[in-house]
Parts: C-alpha cells; sequence; structure tokens
C-alpha cells in the first residue's frame, strides 16, 4: 500500500514518518493559518475543533499531497482536501476508528452488482495526519494497544482505520494545535446514482 521504508512502526498498523516536512515548510503553513480570522473557520460539532473553509484551503498542500502521493503504491489515492484543523487548549477528542466517516460507502459497495452501472466511492485504507506546529498536549492514545504517539511538528502518520487502531486525542495544554486530517483509500464500486452521506463520490476528480 506504502513504501514502510521511511517509516516507523510504533504499534501495529501505525507508523509515522518523523521530519516528512521541514520546519520552514511547517512554519509557513502555521504562519497562514495564524493569519486567518474566525470567520475563516468552522466548526462541525461541539469539540473545540476548527476546519478551514474550502476557500481558505492551504494551497502548498497541494505540493505536500503530491510528495505523499509518491510513497503510495498504484491503485492507492491521498485524499483531496487541503483543509487543516485547529485544536484549541482544552479540547480533548473522544475515541475512535477513522472508518466511521466511511461505513456507508463499504455498506454500498456490498450492494453493488457486479455488471451493473456503478459509481466511484473512497474505500479508506489508511487515516492520516500531518502537524505543523510544536505543542504541548494533544497525545493520540491507542486504547486497544495502550500506545501513545506524541505528534511532532513535521510529523506524517498513517494508521489503520480499523477498530485496533481506535484513538483519541489527549487534552490540548498549548493555545493552538494545527493539524492536517486526510485519508489513504482506493476506489470501490457503488450503485449507480448512490451517494454515500458519510464521505462524497471520488469519479467526479477525475480519478
Amino acid at each position: 500500500m506504502f513504501n514502510k521504508d521511511l517509516f516507523k512502526k510504533i504499534g501495529e498498523d501505525v507508523y509515522v514518518y518523523r521530519n516528512f516536512m521541514s520546519d520552514e515548510e511547517a512554519d509557513a503553513v502555521t504562519l497562514y493559518l495564524d493569519r486567518l480570522g474566525p470567520e475563516d473557520y468552522w466548526q462541525p460539532h461541539p469539540e473545540k475543533r476548527f476546519k478551514v473553509k474550502e476557500e481558505k484551503g492551504v494551497k502548498s498542500l497541494e505540493e505536500i499531497r503530491s510528495r505523499i502521493q509518491s510513497l503510495l503504491d498504484e491503485g492507492y489515492y491521498v485524499g483531496t482536501n487541503i483543509h487543516p484543523h485547529k485544536l484549541l487548549n482544552g479540547t480533548k477528542r473522544y475515541a475512535h476508528s477513522d472508518k466511521e466517516e466511511f461505513v456507508e460507502a463499504s455498506k454500498a459497495s456490498e450492494l453493488y452488482v457486479d455488471g451493473e452501472d456503478f459509481d466511484y466511492a473512497d474505500g479508506m485504507d489508511m487515516g492520516m495526519y500531518l502537524f505543523f506546529n510544536d505543542f504541548e498536549g494533544g497525545e493520540f492514545y491507542y486504547e486497544e494497544q495502550d500506545i501513545v504517539y506524541k505528534p511532532l511538528k513535521g510529523d506524517l502518520l498513517f494508521h489503520s482505520p480499523e477498530d485496533h487502531c481506535k484513538h483519541s486525542t489527549e487534552e490540548v495544554l498549548s493555545e493552538k494545535y494545527y493539524a492536517w486530517p486526510n485519508h489513504i483509500y482506493h476506489m470501490i464500486k457503488v450503485p449507480k446514482g448512490y451517494v454515500p452521506s458519510g464521505h462524497p463520490l471520488t469519479n467526479s476528480m477525475g480519478r
């Protein structure tokens, strides 16, 4: 699925590529995000976690995304979003498996009958995070494996979306925590016209 030679394995299906981004690259993204006003973020749920609006996406992440893509085997892709998240002081994230957002698409693929018309959707293979600043707290805790991972600026993290990599985020102790959550996927067939609510179809993105 991806070139593991450049990653350190820190748990079952948990891998980190230290210093994937240079300090200069990460600092440039952080500076851009620091300059965004509250109106340039939206808050999707009660956790103090914000996502950059689509029109304010970080353009430099297109090149970073291409570099991540170069690590992947043929037939696997990096999600197209370029919208980092911002976690505020005091934020904790609940325990979850990354597959939760993609369950409906997976179930839809089971409804597809070979030979019928189809659309493509994302079949998730790995959760992905890239970290842009140093911060206190905010450790990832993989409860099924009793592993604690402390993100560092420039780290690229891959982990399985399955339950053995269920994870939570410890309380953020710094003023802010900037990260880019994304995913690694392959294309799966779903019945024509079926639109999974959990994640958009990818056939319109030129895959």
